[in-house]
């Protein structure tokens, strides 16, 4: 495990909306996530709804959304080759850990 992303609200759209920003701005550089699958199952519409999502897991329309939402390169890497540093407006611009 890399990260571990925990929400919460005062009811269920709040969590999902949040959970669905903070997945948008999540930045992980040399490995493959789940972060488009998280995505894309947590816009579908029966999980929106809160009802039962039968075989939603296992199809292949949701893998195919989480593959467009899946995140190619997260940090990429500059014109000297070399890793760029990851920016987070909320913390000076400086990464989370950063200093």
């Amino acid at each position: 495990m890399i990260a571990k992303l925990i929400v919460h609200d005062v009811d269920r759209s709040g969590p999902r909306r949040r959970m669905l920003r903070a997945l948008a701005e999540f930045e992980i550089g040399g490995v493959k996530t789940l972060l488009g699958f998280h995505r894309a199952l947590l816009e579908h519409p029966c999980f929106i709804e809160g009802t039962t999502c039968r075989g939603l897991v296992e199809s292949e329309l949701l893998a195919e959304r989480a593959e467009q939402l899946s995140h190619k390169t997260t940090v990429a890497p500059g014109s000297d080759g070399k890793a760029r540093e990851a920016r987070h407006p909320r913390r000076g611009g400086r990464p989370p850990g950063g200093s």
